[in-house]
């Protein structure tokens, strides 16, 4: 039976029990992963899927479903009691969490963070619960020993790719939506307002002084370093909007969870539970005390890393015109500042002294290599068959079969592998007559799956880590950065640029090694 919550508990439970009563509200989208199924032979010799028992994640009223012919099918039905049937979940979730997924909002950037995550759970849940439940289907099937060509995975793959596209289209709707028109406000420039003051004290006077160098007047003002902000700590609200440049453009940042701190440690949670802890309620009988609940944690405890870039005039009068100077120069270093970023989280490796880079800090293969909790992967092991013959879908199937089998309904499973690799895995799968072939024939990289998971090339698998392979949840890595930001501009007469000097403090993380696969010795054709 489906519980509504009364009028004095809930009102808006009241009013969507009342419109499922008269009729408007007659179906339910379900959000679930498969535990168990077989297949049976439909009416015209169609195999189906039936699934015996499956995780329930959640269930929601909506006026249409994501197939509208089940409406079809129940009015052709005989009329039942929409509220008669008993839903109940056959098994628990298991989830990693991280403490800033559980812990209440704290500051007005908390608020609005969680207020834009329930707007777009709102306004993308049906099609996102579509997503998981495709990704679910296709890992059962897998686990139920078909393979990358058979009809009904490619038919699975074909669909899921129209729904991941309409779920891409609703995110950026939505937005766009929030984004809205920018429009200047009190006589500034339009798109410039986050970063007003940071890199330009006076960008009227800059703007004048490039003009007149560009007139050649006898009077002409030089360029100083009067003209560019001398030093100072972002304010949190700049910083956080620095560090959402400085992540969007990189491929592992963009997709793991990012934590943004206001010390310089900081740790992950892991909140592990036992299964069947459940036992029978007997009045007068106190129970036994639960030891199925505990925290693992892992810290994270930032470095100092600093940058440095140049910005030439000439980009400043390219920009500056438009009056999105300072918008432009923080595009600028947050694209550059991130891209090593995002390098070292892959190559970072403290006991790489002879490397000034890679010797920062320890990135996420390296705190890996040494967690004898990571399900690590000899790819010479002849034990594991993988030879000169081999294909990429080889490795990728060989991947799948080392990790937990409690980690792999993880619906934001990702494989980051290097591009060389990448491209032997889309040459294999748009030479297949399937949609998922046309897919990656046409659309490239970003349609590379396998079995519904994201196979992601990482441009920064490359040199030491050229020949790895990480499997894991993306939500397991973390990258953690201090908000605490200083930046500081100088002028350099004699090379006509502007220096501008970042510093912050970041470090590299994950929750539990056992949700990992690291693959590693990957054959000299594969990489």
């Amino acid at each position: 039976m489906v519980e509504f919550a009364g009028a004095e508990v809930n009102p808006r439970a009241e009013q969507a029990l009342r419109l499922v009563r008269a009729g408007f509200l007659q179906a339910v989208s379900v959000g679930f992963l498969p535990l168990k199924s077989h297949q049976e032979e439909a009416p015209g010799g169609r195999s189906i899927t039936v699934f015996d028992a499956v995780e329930l994640l959640e269930v929601s009223l909506v006026p249409v479903p994501s197939n509208p012919q089940a409406l079809a099918l129940l009015r052709a039905l005989a009329p039942t009691d929409s509220t008669s049937s008993k839903i109940q979940p056959t098994a628990r979730e298991y989830s990693m969490t991280s403490e800033t997924e559980t812990r209440a909002p704290e500051g007005a950037g908390d608020r609005e963070a969680a207020d834009a995550a329930a707007e777009e759970a709102a306004l993308t849940g049906a099609v996102r619960r579509e997503v998981e439940a495709l990704r679910g289907s296709l890992l059962a099937e897998m686990q139920a020993g078909a393979g990358p060509r058979d009809r009904r995975v490619s038919d699975l793959e074909a669909r899921l790719g129209e729904a991941e596209a309409r779920l891409a289209d609703a995110r950026e709707s939505l937005r766009l939506q929030r984004a809205g028109p920018i429009l200047p406000r009190d006589g500034a420039g339009s798109g410039n307002e986050a970063f007003r003051g940071i890199f330009l004290s006076d960008p009227g006077e800059v703007r004048a002084r490039l003009a007149q160098l560009r007139s050649g007047e006898a009077a002409t003002r030089a360029i100083d370093s009067s003209l560019f902000t001398g030093g100072g700590k972002l304010a949190a609200e700049t910083a956080d909007r620095f560090v959402d440049y400085l992540i969007e453009q990189q491929v592992a940042l963009s997709r793991v969870q990012v934590r943004r701190m206001n010390s310089p440690e900081g740790h992950t949670d892991e909140l592990t539970v036992t299964s069947r802890r459940l036992r029978r309620g007997s009045e007068g009988t106190a129970p036994t005390p639960a030891d199925a609940v505990g925290v693992r944690r892992r810290g994270l405890s930032t470095v100092e890393v600093i940058w440095a870039e140049d910005v030439t005039l000439t980009f400043l009068e390219d920009n500056i015109e438009q009056q999105d100077a300072e918008q432009a120069i923080a595009g600028l270093l947050a694209k550059a500042f991130g891209n090593d970023v995002n390098d070292l989280a892959w190559n970072g490796a403290e006991a790489e002294t002879g490397d000034p880079f890679r010797s920062i800090n320890d990135g996420w293969i390296a705190l890996a290599e040494a967690d004898a909790t990571v399900n690590d992967l000899d790819l010479e092991d002849v034990a594991h068959g993988i030879d000169t013959d081999s294909t990429a879908r080889d490795v990728l199937a060989l991947l799948m079969r080392q990790q937990p089998v409690r980690f792999r309904g993880r619906t934001d499973q990702a494989i980051f592998v290097p591009v060389a690799f990448a491209e032997r895995y889309a040459e294999e799968t748009a030479s297949r007559q399937t949609a998922l072939g046309d897919r990656v024939l046409v659309g490239g990289f970003p349609e590379l799956r396998y079995f519904g998971i994201p196979v992601i090339p990482e441009p920064h698998l490359a040199g030491a880590t050229g020949n790895r392979i990480m499997m894991t949840p993306a939500g397991n890595l973390f990258f953690g950065i201090q908000r605490q930001m200083t930046v500081d501009g100088q002028w350099q007469p004699r090379r006509r640029v502007v220096e501008y000097t970042m510093t912050a403090r970041t470090d590299y993380q994950y929750a539990t090694g056992e949700a990992i696969v690291l693959a590693d010795n990957l054959p000299a054709h594969l990489a």
